[in-house]
């Protein structure tokens, strides 16, 4: 995310090239994004003082296990988007998906992936059938593409 956002901040101008990145990251550490974040909140009408703590989690739920030992090599997040709103997000407040893997990740068979959250049992199981259709999150035995994020020579 701090890279988009640093690239989004050199495209435009507001940072020289290829100091987008520390901006973005200052910007975040300073708590300078999160004023702003919860100011665009109040002007939307809605309450800045919330917290992620403070929204209580649908009732109903389905844990989605790793199908194999492997690495996550795929977030599909398209899909995952997708499971959400099925479950009620973002017009039901306690909907929506938590991940407890990340690309790249080894995973044991049988480790939580994602869950999903409803506050309604029919939303959930209409999540929970698409989510058999388009498998958001891919884990397979063997990861081979993986590249590091900055290249070193020397």
């Amino acid at each position: 995310s701090l890279s988009l956002a640093g690239i989004i901040f050199e495209m435009a101008g507001k940072a020289p090239l290829g100091e987008g990145y520390a901006m973005a990251q200052e910007l975040l550490t300073s708590g300078k994004a999160l004023a702003k974040f919860k100011q665009i909140i109040e002007v939307q009408g809605g309450n800045p003082a919330v917290t992620a703590a403070s929204i209580p989690l649908g009732e109903y739920t389905h844990v989605v296990n790793a199908p194999e030992s492997g690495y996550v090599v795929e977030l599909n997040n398209p899909s995952l988007v997708s499971l959400a709103r099925l479950a009620g997000a973002p017009q039901d407040h306690g909907a929506g998906i938590q991940l407890h893997a990340k690309p790249g990740e080894r995973v044991d068979k049988g480790r939580p992936i994602f869950t999903i959250y409803a506050d309604r049992a029919w939303r959930l199981k209409l999540a929970i059938e698409e989510g058999r259709r388009l498998m958001p999150v891919l884990v397979e035995g063997m990861m081979l593409d993986r590249v590091p994020s900055e290249h070193r020579i020397g």
